[in-house]
């Protein structure tokens, strides 16, 4: 298999002592992870023939069921302000008739709503929690890692920690360590 993590600071809580496959770092944020899955995809070509392992930090929407400190592997990733409009009045690409669908599923687990910018309030987060009622939580990178792997014909495993709630700032509060520590995890036990 191959993981791809969205930045070098991720990579380096995740597996200090080393990745348990290749590695590379896609880049933050749907385009930079698109086109750095693709090429990661294509530079380590045989490795991603065993599969693709999207990993990294994600905000939570429900705490109650994806607690901060947890992870989770997700079974279908959606994106969010692609298409026109914004807020209630966001037309997806599927509804303007541009796409098929706006989610694409790739296992079976929770929702992750893929955003071009993380929520900058509670307010906000409930706003697009309301949306996307089964979204478990917010990530910035999920969705166009699913694009380009669909596009090589290798399959998909996103596993987030959730290091934080959707829309806190605050960076005091959030539990990174714990939750990528249990994201690893989760990806160590892949290869089993």
């Amino acid at each position: 298999m191959l993981i791809v993590v969205p930045t070098e600071l991720e990579s380096g809580l995740l597996f200090p002592d080393g990745a348990p496959a290749p590695l590379a770092v896609c880049g933050f944020g749907l385009a930079a992870a698109g086109a750095g899955a693709a090429h990661a995809i294509a530079e380590h070509r045989g490795a991603a023939e065993g599969g693709v392992v999207l990993v990294g930090a994600a905000g939570t929407y429900d705490a109650s069921r994806h607690p901060v400190g947890t992870a989770t592997r997700a079974g279908s990733v959606r994106c969010d302000g692609i298409g026109a409009g914004s807020g209630d009045a966001h037309r997806t690409a599927a509804d303007l008739g541009f796409a098929a669908a706006d989610s694409i599923v790739i296992g079976k687990g929770p929702e992750l709503l893929s955003v071009a910018a993380a929520s900058g309030s509670e307010a906000e987060a409930a706003a697009r929690h309301a949306r996307y009622p089964a979204a478990a939580g917010e990530e910035m990178e999920g969705y166009a890692v699913a694009v380009a792997t669909w596009l090589f014909g290798v399959e998909l495993t996103i596993v987030r920690g959730f290091s934080n709630t959707a829309g806190d700032r605050d960076r005091a509060g959030w539990r990174m360590d714990e939750a990528l520590g249990r994201a690893a995890a989760i990806v160590r036990g892949l290869g089993r």
